[in-house]
């Protein structure tokens, strides 16, 4: 049916714009006295007619797209919990490692290099290897390097994913003497679950990754351009 309106609607656009350009074409239709007016009239109104019943006839009931929403949102809403379930402890703390941050640095490198994650006592010993972000100048970068550092704590600890101590190591493309070009080991620090839980996680993310995490983390290795 919305076949046949469409072909009569696009029948009324060509007799109108043949009926403004050639009035006289139309003349036996309206005895004799075929004006641009009443042309424009008849088949603009045909026009406008066809084109609301096309649109009527091709749209999809709503019962049709979605014939029950309820169960739809019902089946959506227990997938997640199901997905969640499959998912390691170990998986939990990969994914929220990948999900700090963005995939790629600002050079376009991959943001995470590793995350190893082992069985520890009653938790887990993570280490994560990233890429830093390069910027404007060495302090600059040295400078976010470590807020960023502190913010991959901030995912370890300030929720309940059973980690016991956590070490993350901070890569950078450094050019040695020669001018090769590397990426190297350039911070590394340890934070253990006993110093995790005296922060408060509640404080701002500003106030934790530029002060408090940095204070109480303990450093394991720094770069002579870190220091």
């Amino acid at each position: 049916m919305d076949d046949i309106f469409l072909l009569l609607f696009l029948l009324s656009v060509f007799f109108l714009v043949v009926g403004l350009i050639l009035p006289t074409t139309f003349s036996r239709f309206f005895k004799g006295q075929a004006t641009r007016k009443k042309i424009g009239l008849t088949f603009g109104g045909a026009m406008i007619v066809f084109f609301l019943l096309f649109g009527v006839t091709t749209e999809t009931p709503a019962s049709q797209q979605n014939p029950n929403p309820q169960t739809t949102a019902t089946a959506s809403n227990d997938a997640a919990p199901i997905v969640e379930q499959l998912q390691t402890p170990e998986d939990k703390i990969k994914t929220m490692i990948a999900s700090a941050f963005s995939a790629k640095t600002n050079m376009g490198k991959t943001r995470v290099i590793d995350t190893e994650v082992t069985k520890q006592g009653e938790g887990y010993k993570v280490w994560v290897k990233f890429n830093a972000d390069e910027n404007l100048t060495a302090s600059m970068t040295i400078s976010a390097m470590k807020s960023d550092m502190a913010e991959y704590y901030r995912a370890l600890y300030s929720q309940d994913l059973g980690v016991a101590n956590a070490t993350v190591t901070a890569y950078l493309e450094l050019t040695d003497k020669y001018g090769n070009k590397s990426d190297e080991r350039v911070f590394e620090t340890v934070l253990t679950k006993a110093e995790a839980q005296k922060l408060n996680w509640n404080e701002s993310d500003t106030m934790l990754r530029r002060q408090f995490i940095p204070n109480v983390w303990v450093v394991a290795f720094a770069h002579p351009v870190a220091r």
